[in-house]
């Protein structure tokens, strides 16, 4: 569908600040908005690796734009508070720093960084995945990989359970390299091989983990229908070791997810290890890797950082086209809209809702609130709220739109929220999220 924002007329009052001048602004929009169209449709330690000189330039996972960011590196050995499991779990820490090293100091940032706890497969360690850790890095997450449970399933499991404590623990600690650093309610969970599965037991305890992800799990249970968190399950076709299908039954078994899971399931090119970043020896391992990375990155950030703008790399059409891709599952309990481009003046650009099929509204507004209503959280103030399209979503839970900026340069500056209304997995309908776009350039 296309949706064509035509120029203002000379009447329109100039906006310097769509936030501070709300009623200029509001004069700006409804100039505009009234003629919206819409047409019918391996075990090594991370400080050996720094020693090797990887850190200064490693690429694998990183964000495609802009520079990368300085990585420390740490071990450190936290304090199991719980009774259960080792009493001290030793950890490989990954995380952005002041200064790329080994014990360089997390890089502040307001109210803390967001941390992500990754469980190692059967017979590894977690600092064997450097790739995955610096991928979460790079992002901006603490990734904690516990070094414990190699070999026994049951030390995991504790240990996994203990994770939470150990770091909230270590946090509180005067001078510990998490002291007043950490943001202890946003911490994400993810696992590879058994640890995957692991990883969906623990969620079902329902710790505070704001999401979880399995990567390429074994099927042991139906358990993790207890987690009501957004869950990922990332399988390759190609895994000769655990078969996608027990990916399949996890994703399956995941009956109490919140607002949204997904099963992500890449062609023979993807296999047990290079789907977690492992023994990356081909160009094609390198595609699979940067996938999952994407993957993965973008639904920790869209549901632990609360990055609306994140999703599209997880869940997006572009994650669908990709030719290693071999079918991406969803379902969606809490609508989300994805923004595809940035939004420049004078030219299109395109976003999609992703629901489940069905009836859906979407509206645009210039200003911001929080209102309560039957279908969830309204975040566009009504005063300048208009509904700029209605339509059907079809059985691939996916409608991309194309929305057209005009040309007038008032425009360049100003932030315009999206919001849409459209149907849910458990019946009925329910606002997502909104999308704040700011017009460029």
């Amino acid at each position: 569908m296309r949706m064509r924002l035509p120029r203002l007329p000379h009447s329109t009052c100039l906006c310097l600040s769509a936030r501070s001048h709300r009623s200029t602004c509001l004069q700006l929009v409804h100039g505009a908005l009234h003629a919206f169209l819409l047409p019918p449709r391996s075990r090594r330690r991370l400080a050996a690796i720094a020693a090797l000189g990887v850190l200064a330039g490693f690429a694998f996972g990183a964000p495609r734009a802009g520079a990368q960011r300085p990585i420390g590196l740490a071990d450190r050995s936290l304090v199991n508070p719980t009774g259960k499991g080792s009493k001290t779990i030793p950890c490989s820490i990954v995380y952005p720093s002041t200064v790329s090293g080994v014990d360089t100091p997390i890089d502040p940032r307001a109210g803390g960084r967001s941390c992500i706890v990754f469980l190692h497969g059967f017979g590894r360690w977690g600092a064997e995945y450097y790739n995955l850790a610096m991928a979460l890095a790079q992002r901006g997450f603490v990734a904690v990989l516990p070094n414990s449970g190699q070999f026994s399933l049951d030390e995991l499991f504790a240990d996994a359970v203990a994770m939470r404590d150990s770091i909230a623990l270590a946090a509180r600690t005067r001078g510990h390299l998490f002291d007043g650093k950490l943001d202890l309610a946003r911490m994400g969970l993810v696992g590879h091989s058994y640890g995957g599965t692991t990883c969906a037991r623990v969620l079902a305890r329902n710790d505070g983990y704001r999401a979880g992800i399995a990567i390429a799990p074994v099927f042991v249970d139906d358990t993790v229908q207890n987690a009501r968190v957004p869950f990922l399950v990332l399988h390759g076709g190609g895994d000769t070791l655990i078969p996608w299908r027990d990916g399949d039954k996890v994703y399956r078994a995941a009956t109490s997810y919140r607002d949204v899971k997904a099963f992500l399931r890449l062609g023979t090119a993807a296999q047990h290890l290079n789907v977690a970043g492992m023994e990356l020896a081909s160009v094609n391992d390198e595609e699979v890797w940067s996938i999952c990375a994407d993957a993965l990155s973008g639904f920790l950030l869209r549901f632990v950082e609360d990055d609306v703008d994140a999703l599209a790399t997880a869940l997006g059409p572009e994650v669908r086209r990709q030719s290693l891709v071999d079918d991406l599952r969803t379902e969606i309990d809490e609508p989300q809209l994805l923004q595809l481009e940035p939004a420049h003046s004078a030219k299109s650009f395109r976003i999609a809702i992703a629901a489940e099929p069905g009836p859906y509204g979407l509206a645009l507004g210039a200003s911001k609130t929080s209102l309560s209503t039957p279908f969830g959280e309204l975040g566009l103030d009504p005063a300048t709220l208009l509904v700029i399209g209605i339509g059907t979503t079809g059985t691939s839970k996916l409608t991309e739109l194309v929305l057209d900026t005009p040309s007038d340069p008032r425009f360049i500056g100003h932030d315009f929220g999206l919001q849409a209304l459209a149907t849910r997995a458990r019946v009925g309908l329910r606002l997502s999220p909104p999308v704040w776009i700011t017009i460029q350039p």
